[in-house]
C-alpha cells in the first residue's frame, strides 16, 4: 500500500476549502445561466473547485507531492 504524508498546512487548508466552496456555486451558476460569464469558464471553475475542496479536506496535494514541497509549518 502507498502511504502519502499530509503536506497541506492549516492556512493552506482553509484557503483551499473556502476557494472550492466559492468557485463551485459560481461554476454551477454559469452552467444554469444565472451568471453572465462565458460557458467555457464553468468546467474550469468546476474542476478547480473540486480539486481545491478535496485537497483541502484530505490535506494531501498531488502537486505538492510531485514538487516535494509542504506548507505544514515546521517541515
Amino acid at each position: 500500500m502507498i502511504v502519502v504524508k499530509k503536506n497541506i498546512g492549516e492556512t493552506d487548508r482553509a484557503v483551499r476549502i473556502w476557494s472550492g466552496a466559492v468557485c463551485g456555486p459560481i461554476a454551477a451558476g454559469t452552467v444554469k445561466g444565472y451568471l453572465d460569464i462565458p460557458e467555457i469558464v464553468a468546467p474550469v471553475l468546476g474542476f478547480f473547485a473540486i480539486y481545491m475542496f478535496i485537497t483541502g479536506v484530505t490535506r494531501i496535494s498531488p502537486l505538492y507531492v510531485l514538487l516535494r514541497i509542504s506548507s505544514i509549518v515546521g517541515e
